[in-house]
């Protein structure tokens, strides 16, 4: 039956990029299909054991976990198997860090600062435009001895976020610092008070380094109390 371009779904794999069916015979196959999966999975009896994928072992079903997508319901290797492979996982990936953290000394600070980009704006202040950024990081100690400025890797205005090694905190932080043009003076007054309130534990945050306030001119940096 002839029918419109538009009944068809695009197919970049075919000589004229539209889907062999139209959509809605597509999606009576594939209700067809799910119905016909159903119905054999009802009818067919649990199975007692199963053949690992992994170990080519006959083992008892109780040792392999549920799957759905799988035609009988479990999964393709054993739970032992799945253990001993997620461990050599965890082992691999380890060993490739460490070799990653020796390529860049910076990799190795960039953990504890991930940990405080996390938590920040959990523990309650707020600080007042314009932006003071990341408090008390300044100097994160590297593996070989030196000092890491994160201030130094903060670019007010441009949202984009830090990369410090081959690590990448979001800008998220960087937006929460600075009153919303679009909260109301109230909102503003209280994010202030609370920066003022109660500052950050150990001292007063950094100003960035480098770049221009994010604020346009329209932001006052009075106080608005």
């Amino acid at each position: 039956m002839e029918k419109p371009v538009a009944e068809f779904w695009k197919d970049k794999t075919k000589p004229d990029g539209l889907y062999s069916q139209c959509t809605a015979c597509a999606a009576q196959r594939e209700e067809s299909r799910r119905r016909k999966m159903a119905e054999e999975g009802a009818t067919r009896p649990p199975l007692t054991s199963k053949k690992c994928s992994r170990c080519h072992q006959e083992k008892p079903a109780g040792d392999f976990c549920a799957n759905k997508r799988s035609p009988d319901g479990l999964y393709c290797q054993c739970k032992a198997c799945v253990a001993v492979k997620d461990k050599e996982r965890r082992v691999r990936e380890k060993k490739r860090q460490r070799t990653q953290e020796d390529k860049d000394p910076q990799d190795k600070a960039a953990p504890p600062v991930m940990t405080a980009h996390n938590s920040f704006g959990q523990h309650g202040p707020l600080q007042p435009s314009p932006p003071q950024v990341y408090p008390k990081m300044e100097m994160i100690t590297l593996p070989g001895g030196g000092k890491l400025n994160v201030a130094e890797y903060v670019t007010p205005g441009h949202h984009t976020g830090v990369h410090i090694g081959n690590y990448h905190f979001p800008s998220q932080t960087l937006r929460y610092l600075e009153p919303q043009p679009s909260r109301s003076a109230s909102a503003n007054r209280h994010r202030v008070h609370h920066s003022q309130q109660a500052p950050f534990p150990g001292g007063q945050p950094l100003q960035a380094s480098r770049g221009t306030p994010p604020c346009s001119s329209s932001h006052s940096t009075a106080d608005p109390t």
